[in-house]
């Protein structure tokens, strides 16, 4: 069979634009699982200073009518220390 007697058919211009928005969700979907199971992970050493390293900053805790806003993970760990 000849190579230049075969057709490809070009992807049209919305099958690309599908293709590229599931690529993102599946690498952003990925990225959130990571962040997730790295949350688990720290929680479960029961150390405030491993599961900080699991969060940004600056951190906010929602809590009954106020937040807590925690600059820095030191500010957190010194906050939370009484949390396991």
């Amino acid at each position: 069979m000849l190579l230049s007697s075969c057709t490809v058919n070009q992807p049209t211009t919305e099958s690309l634009t599908e293709v590229v928005e599931l690529v993102e969700y599946k690498k952003l979907s990925k990225l959130g699982l990571a962040a997730l199971d790295r949350f688990q992970n720290t929680w479960n050493t029961r150390n405030v200073a491993t599961w900080s390293k699991s969060l940004h900053f600056p951190h906010v805790r929602p809590s009954a009518g106020e937040f807590d806003i925690y600059p820095t993970a030191a500010d957190y760990i010194h906050a939370s220390r009484d949390v396991f």
